[in-house]
């Protein structure tokens, strides 16, 4: 079953998609963090596809616009990361009380930007008891700075356009003090980071910054460079591989825990 869903944070309203799986809860579940100018379906709706997946492996999964992005209220010029870590936060607060969820079974997955936020989420969050990070962004302020040199843009006037996109003050003068590498120390589960061999965006080199600060902590992570993806994935070949990745990822993690803790 996949059903329309809102919930507010903050006085907005937030717009997602609850899939729910056949069969008697409570299911593990998993959350979704859409990247930056992205939303609830993403490119080429990798995350429709993913969540229809793990919904069919039993998972219930909630996909959601952060606020300020596509169907969920606010206007992007008023979109920061500490926004998206706050919406982050509600959603899972808000997810772990739905009758067909297992609180205690709960992962999060966040694509490029929305890494960072699910980095900062999972290390505040005691519900996040598994963590995927997909392309994840390491540093927030040296990424769009770079990606802005990258497109000519200059970051002088408020608000700086690109894609159609306008990002306002607030998002750029928070920016040196997000730091999801720091943050995600503090992870309560398991972490796989998996990255696309030809990621022109976030550069590989961004997860192996998580998988250095991970092992140096003794946090159980595991990598995985999928050679010749791009950023999003985007070719069935791929999207096909980060999907299965993930899937495993989770059953392992979440499905397969209750089942081995019972005698």
């Amino acid at each position: 079953m996949e059903r329309p869903i809102t919930f507010t944070n903050e006085g907005q309203q937030i717009v997602g998609i609850l899939h729910i799986p056949d069969g008697e809860g409570p299911h593990p579940g998993v959350v979704l963090f859409h990247g930056c100018t992205g939303s609830k379906s993403e490119a080429h709706w990798i995350f429709v596809k993913l969540a229809r997946r793990l919904c069919g492996e039993g998972f219930v999964v909630l996909r959601f616009d952060f606020r300020n992005s596509c169907d969920s209220e606010g206007n992007f010029e008023d979109m920061t990361i500490s926004g998206e870590i706050s919406d982050g936060l509600r959603s899972l607060e808000w997810f772990s009380k739905r009758p067909e969820v297992d609180e205690e079974r709960i992962g999060l997955l966040g694509l490029s930007l929305g890494g960072a936020v699910g980095a900062c989420v999972a290390g505040r969050s005691p519900l996040v008891r598994s963590l995927v990070l997909w392309s994840p962004v390491a540093r927030p302020k040296e990424t769009f700075e770079r990606l802005m040199a990258v497109k000519g843009v200059e970051i002088g006037e408020f608000p700086v356009e690109q894609g159609g996109f306008r990002f306002g003050r607030a998002f750029w003068e928070e920016l040196p003090r997000i730091h999801p590498l720091k943050e995600i120390r503090f992870v309560k589960g398991p972490v796989l980071i998996v990255h696309g061999s030809e990621d022109r965006t976030v550069p590989p080199m961004s997860s192996e910054e998580y998988q250095e600060v991970l092992e140096k902590y003794r946090l159980p992570c595991e990598r995985v460079v999928i050679e010749g993806a791009d950023h999003t994935y985007t070719g069935t070949e791929y999207e096909n591989l980060v999907i299965e990745e993930t899937v495993r990822w989770f059953r392992r993690t979440l499905a397969e825990r209750r089942r081995h803790a019972r005698p």
